[in-house]
């Protein structure tokens, strides 16, 4: 006879990970940088139960931050 396992599953945390491009004088922004590791590590271990939904490098303006959480949040009401 097969045994179920009582352990409930947990819903897996979501992430949006965002980096920033140049600014001013810094042609390469750390979180650039930061960013493009994470990808590179990807796909993360399951035991970690998280999600990540998305890696972003943004323009480094009001705008650009304005537009991409409005995605995000687009993206949850729609989850």
């Amino acid at each position: 006879m097969e045994k179920k396992s009582k352990t409930p599953k947990t819903k897996k945390v979501q992430f949006h990970l965002t980096g920033f491009g140049a600014f001013s004088n810094v042609t390469e922004n750390p979180t650039t940088i930061l960013m493009k590791e994470i990808e590179e590590m990807l796909p993360l271990d399951e035991k970690w139960n998280i999600d990540i939904k998305s890696i972003n490098i943004l323009e480094v303006s009001m705008t650009a931050v304005d537009k991409y959480e409005k995605d995000i949040w687009k993206d949850i009401d729609e989850a």
